[in-house]
This record gives C-alpha cells, structure tokens and sequence, in this order.
C-alpha cells in the first residue's frame, strides 16, 4: 500500500464486516496506511497524517458505540438515504452509549414480526402467501437443512398452485444462475434460501422477505 496515494476504505456490507474486523485486518490496513499512528507530542499532533478516510455502507449498520468503535473513526457522520432523497444526520457517539444495538433500516421496509409455535411455522408461512397473494417471496433459513425441509413442505402445500425452489451454497455457477432467473422473471414463486444468499443480490419486486428462523443477532 502506497500510504499517500490510499485515500479512502470503502467496506461494504460493513455491519457484516465488522465481525471480520475482530479478525485484525483493519489492524494491518490501517499500520500499513499510517492510520494507526499515534500521537505521543504536539509535533505528531501537528505533522501531516495519512489516514484514509472510511466509509462504510449497509443497509442495516449498527449504531450501537460498541460496534463503531472497532472501525476507529475520527468525526463520523451519518449518512441516509430513502427512494426519494438523501440526508445527512448529526450523529453524536456519546449520545448512543446508552442504546443497546440500535440499528437504522431504510424508511420503506416494513418490519413485521409473527409469534407462531414452531411446528406451524410451515402451514404459517404458506397461509400468508396465499392471503396476501405474494408473487415474489425471498425466504431465508439459518441451516442448509432446514430450507431443504421447507422448501418440501411448502411445496406439498402449494401442489401445483405455485412453484417453490431451494437456492443453498451447493449449487454453483450456471445452475445457481438458472434458479435466480426463474425466480426473476416470476416463473418461482417462492424461493428458498440458506443464508448464502442473503448479501449482493438484487432482485426487484419482491413483495416480501422472510427470516423464517429467529436471526442469531438480537439487533434483528
């Protein structure tokens, strides 16, 4: 890394990330680019610093101090954005001290939570389908198992109303592209993943998304 010429980190998917920085990769990036220089005199307070400066993009980062305090940022500020315009947001850290995982989602999500005993979370799921006449449904499941058995289930379900797919990381290259098309251009209806899926893709129009098991993170 040529310290003067490396500007900006830009780190995507960064509430993610932030559990690979624990891994000290951040550590090495930031020695390597002089951002870890510490000021010990008035003279290092006062020399020219290289640091990058850092942005970090997700659509569901953390504002949780704990969890922003691992990047090492000097001034944050808080940028968010909606379909219709963007705004900047004073953010001040040590007003969030006493916010427990407080999290930002983007203002045209809505957040729906279902309390169901587990063993009807399949006919729960189905029936939602059908009364709310979704085209596009994504769901997610924490296990490769567990979308294998749902995706048969509601399959059994559905019969021949609609048609169910299971995307997990065993399927690769073409085969894997061939079932995110069908799910696409409507030919799937609902598509059934294990957490592989849940980071880069884009898909439009889907009418809803489904974490179908309770997330490992409280924050969600």
């Amino acid at each position: 890394i040529v310290e003067k010429l490396f500007r900006f980190l830009v780190v995507d998917e960064a509430d993610r990330m932030g559990t690979m920085v624990r891994q000290e990769w951040l550590a090495v990036v930031e020695r390597r680019s002089g951002g870890l220089m510490r000021a010990t005199c008035l003279a290092d307070i006062l020399a020219t610093r290289w640091a990058p400066r850092k942005i970090l993009l997700s659509a569901t980062l953390s504002r949780d101090v704990e969890e922003l305090h691992m990047w090492n940022l000097h001034q944050p500020r808080l940028f968010r954005a909606d379909e219709s315009k963007s705004k900047e947001v004073g953010i001040d850290l040590h007003a969030l001290d006493h916010v427990s995982g407080a999290l930002s989602l983007p203002s045209s999500i809505r957040h729906t939570v279902l309390a169901v005993e587990q063993k009807f979370h399949p006919l729960m799921l189905y029936l939602k389908i059908v009364e709310n006449d979704w085209k596009r449904v994504l769901v997610f499941t924490n296990e490769k198992e567990s979308s294998l058995r749902l995706s048969i289930l509601i399959s059994r379900l559905a019969k021949s109303k609609f048609t169910v797919e299971q995307l997990t990381g065993d399927l690769f290259g073409n085969r894997r592209a061939k079932v995110l098309k069908r799910f696409k251009n409507g030919t799937t209806r609902v598509l059934i993943c294990s957490d592989v899926l849940s980071r880069g893709v884009d898909v439009e129009a889907v009418d809803c998304v489904v974490n179908y098991d309770l997330p490992k993170n409280d924050r969600l």
